[in-house]
């Protein structure tokens, strides 16, 4: 197959372009591929809606003194990038970090409240203002990334 092997032609037919250097061709993609599309964003909406609703679960166990820091971090987290992957334009994802940034502002003023009163170890405290503090920086980075 000479220098790039099968991999090279692969490529070249799937961006269409011919080895004969002929103008590309290309082709609708199959229905197939429409159908899984669609499909898989489908997918991704439903999973939308229940990291949303453990998100918010979460939230609320916080808000009433109970629940896990771990699962509450894992909740925020999956809530952002289920957000991130249905997010087309720069806006939107901009949009999702400042978001994540304000939960992650809530859950550090629960807690610092928790750990100024004794009732919450520094190991803890420290995961949660490094969450906050990469919430902020992903979120200028966002912002610094071209449309």
């Amino acid at each position: 197959m000479g220098k790039f092997g099968c991999g090279a032609v692969v490529c070249a037919l799937l961006i269409g372009q011919s080895s004969s250097g002929q103008a590309p061709v290309f082709l609708s993609p199959p229905s197939y591929w429409v159908q899984q599309a669609v499909a898989v964003q489908e997918w991704f909406k439903k999973l939308h809606e229940d990291y949303v609703l453990e998100c918010d679960s979460r939230m609320r166990e916080l808000e009433e003194g109970r629940g896990s820091t771990d699962f509450l971090l894992e909740a925020l987290l999956n809530r952002l990038q289920i957000e991130l992957l249905l997010s087309q334009r720069k806006p939107d994802r901009v949009a999702a970090y400042a978001t994540h940034l304000d939960r992650m502002r809530r859950v550090n003023d629960r807690y610092q409240e928790d750990y100024r009163s004794g009732r919450f170890i520094r190991p803890d405290w420290s995961v949660i203002r490094g969450g906050l503090v990469q919430a902020e920086r992903w979120l200028n980075e966002a912002k610094a990334q071209p449309e």
